[in-house]
C-alpha cells in the first residue's frame, strides 16, 4: 500500500483469522518492517472481519497470559493506525467448535471505544454475547445484531439506554423476542427517552407470545424520521407513534394482530397527519384469525390506511392467492401513488395495465415474473398489439419503469410479451428492470419478439426499450432518505 493511499483513505477493513491475534502475529505483521510506518489520518470508517480458524491452526506454545498481552498489544497499535475513527463495526463468522475461541470481548470493546460515534458490533457465534455496559458517551449511531437465540438482546438494550441522549440511529437485529419494555425502561421503573432519535429499526422473529408493555403518555421517540419493526409489534401501546407525526418520512411494519389492533384503537394514521410520510412498506399477511378481514379488499384498506398519503408503497406477500383484479377499486381510492412494490403469484399483463390505468400517478411498478393470461375472445396472440393499443391506450402517461424477478424457468420469452404489451399503452415506459436473469438474453429476447409480425408495426416506439431510459431504483426500504 502506497503513502498516497494511507494519506486519503477514508475507510479501513482488517480481516483477521482469531489465532492471529490469540498468538501475536497479526500484531507482528503491523509492526514489520514493510508495515512499521503505516498510518490512516484520515479514516473514519473501521471495519473488523475475523475469520474462522481452521483445524490445522494452531496457537503454538502461547499460554492465555501470552493471549491478553497480545491482545491488548494489538489494539494499541490499531488505535495508533487509525486516531481519528468515528464509526467501528465488527463482525464474526461462525467456527467449528474446536476448543478455540474468539478474542470477541477485547474486540469488541475496542469497536466500542475507538467508534465514540458509531458502533456496529455483528455477532454470528452461538456463545452469549460480550458485556458492553461501558461508559460510552456521545454514541449517536448503534447497530447490533446477531444470528443465534439465547445471545440476548439485552446487551444491546442496555447500551442503547446508557446511550440515549445523544443516539440518532438504533438498529437492533435479534434471534429473540425484541424486549420493548428493557429499551425504554430501566430496571428501577424510570422511562428513558431518546430525544435525537432519527432512525429506530427493529427486527426478531415473528413470536405471536411476545410481550406487549403498555407505557405512560411519555413520548420516547419524538423525533423519529425513520421507523422499522421487522418484528411482531412489541409495544401494547402507539408508543412509538408518539410525538413524531410532524417528522416521520419512513415506515415498515411487519402486519400483525397486534398492529392491526393498536393502529385502529389509537386512530394513529389519518388522511391529515403523518403529511411528511413518503415511504410506507407493509410486509405479510400472518397470524390474523379469521374474518379478522372481510377479504382482501379490507385488508388492503387497512393496509393502505397506513399512511394513506405516501406516494412509495411497498405491499409485500399481500396477495397470493387472489387476483389483483378484486383490490384494483381499493387502490383507486390511492392514486397520489407514484411508485409501488407489489406481489401477486398470479399477476397477468391485464392486471398490470390495470394498475397503470388505475394510478394515474405511477411511474415504477416492481411485482413477481408476470404471465400473459387468458386471451380476450377471438383474439390471437399476433393480434394482441394491436388489440391492447385499441382498448387500453394511453393507459398512463407517466408510467416508465417495470421491475420484476425473472429466473430462467420462469418463462422469459412471456414476460418479454407482456412487457411490451404495457410499453405499448405507456407512451413514456422505456425501462424493463429484470431481477435474476441475465439482462442481455431477456433484452435479446426482446429484440427478437419486437420484429414479429404482431409487434413489427409498433418497433420504432419500442426499441427504446432496448436502450432503456436512466433506471428509476425502487428506494431500499432501509436506505431511503439515508441522510435526514
Amino acid at each position: 500500500m502506497g503513502i498516497s493511499t494511507q494519506l486519503y483513505a477514508k475507510k479501513l477493513n482488517i480481516t483477521l483469522n482469531a489465532l492471529d491475534v490469540y498468538s501475536g502475529a497479526a500484531l507482528n505483521a503491523l509492526l514489520s518492517k514493510d508495515n512499521a510506518d503505516l498510518s490512516f489520518p484520515v479514516v473514519r470508517s473501521l471495519s473488523f472481519t475475523l475469520d474462522k480458524p481452521t483445524a490445522e491452526d494452531q496457537a503454538g506454545d502461547a499460554t492465555p497470559a501470552d493471549f491478553e498481552s497480545n491482545i491488548d498489544a494489538f489494539i494499541q497499535r490499531v488505535k495508533q493506525l487509525v486516531p481519528k475513527v468515528k464509526k467501528a463495526a465488527v463482525s464474526f463468522t461462525s467456527f467449528p467448535d474446536n476448543g478455540i475461541h474468539y478474542p470477541v470481548q477485547q474486540i469488541s470493546v475496542l469497536v466500542a471505544q475507538l467508534s465514540r460515534l458509531s458502533a456496529d458490533i455483528d455477532y454470528s457465534l452461538s456463545y452469549q454475547p460480550v458485556d458492553l455496559d461501558l461508559q460510552l458517551s456521545g454514541l449517536t449511531s448503534l447497530k447490533y445484531s446477531t444470528n443465534e437465540r439465547n445471545n440476548g438482546s439485552g446487551t444491546a438494550t442496555i447500551l442503547a439506554r446508557l446511550n440515549a441522549s445523544t443516539l440518532q440511529r438504533l438498529n437492533i437485529g435479534s434471534m429473540e423476542p425484541i424486549g420493548a419494555s428493557s429499551l425504554i425502561q430501566n430496571s428501577d421503573g424510570a422511562y428513558v427517552q431518546y430525544p435525537c432519535l432519527l432512525d429506530l429499526d427493529l427486527s426478531g422473529p415473528r413470536d405471536p407470545n411476545a410481550a406487549r408493555s403498555v407505557f405512560p403518555d411519555a413520548m420516547p421517540f419524538p423525533h423519529l424520521w425513520r421507523l422499522s419493526m421487522w418484528c411482531t409489534y412489541p409495544f401494547g401501546d402507539d408508543t412509538p407513534f408518539r410525538g413524531n407525526a410532524t417528522t416521520l418520512v419512513s415506515l415498515m411494519l411487519f402486519s400483525c394482530p397486534g398492529i392491526s389492533r393498536i393502529l385502529r384503537t389509537h386512530r394513529v394514521f389519518t388522511p391529515f397527519s403523518h403529511l411528511r410520510l413518503q415511504y410506507v412498506n407493509i410486509r405479510v399477511r400472518e397470524d390474523f384469525e379469521p374474518g379478522h378481514f372481510e377479504d382482501d379488499g379490507d385488508y388492503m384498506r387497512f393496509a393502505l390506511s397506513i399512511g394513506p398519503n405516501a406516494p412509495v408503497r411497498g405491499l409485500n406477500e399481500l396477495l397470493e392467492d387472489s387476483s389483483i383484479q378484486t383490490v384494483i377499486p381499493v387502490l383507486c381510492d390511492h392514486s397520489c401513488i407514484q411508485v409501488l412494490s407489489i406481489f401477486s403469484s398470479n399477476l397477468t399483463v391485464w392486471d398490470a395495465i390495470a394498475l397503470v390505468k388505475a394510478l394515474p400517478l405511477l411511474t415504477d411498478l416492481r411485482t413477481l415474473t408476470p404471465v400473459l393470461g387468458p386471451l380476450p375472445d377471438g383474439v390471437r396472440k399476433h393480434k394482441l398489439p394491436a388489440y391492447v393499443i385499441e382498448n387500453y391506450a394511453p393507459a398512463n402517461q407517466r408510467f416508465r419503469c417495470w421491475d420484476f424477478d425473472c429466473r430462467r424457468e420462469d418463462n422469459p420469452q412471456g414476460a418479454v410479451r407482456c412487457v411490451l404489451l404495457l410499453a405499448l399503452v405507456c407512451p413514456n415506459f422505456d425501462y424493463a428492470a429484470v431481477c435474476f436473469l441475465d439482462r442481455p438474453l431477456f433484452m435479446a429476447y426482446m429484440k427478437d419478439m419486437i420484429v414479429t409480425n404482431g409487434f413489427r408495426p409498433h418497433k420504432t416506439r419500442l426499441r427504446r426499450l432496448l436502450f432503456g431510459g436512466v433506471k428509476n431504483t425502487l428506494p431500499n426500504l432501509k436506505t431511503v432518505l439515508a441522510e435526514p
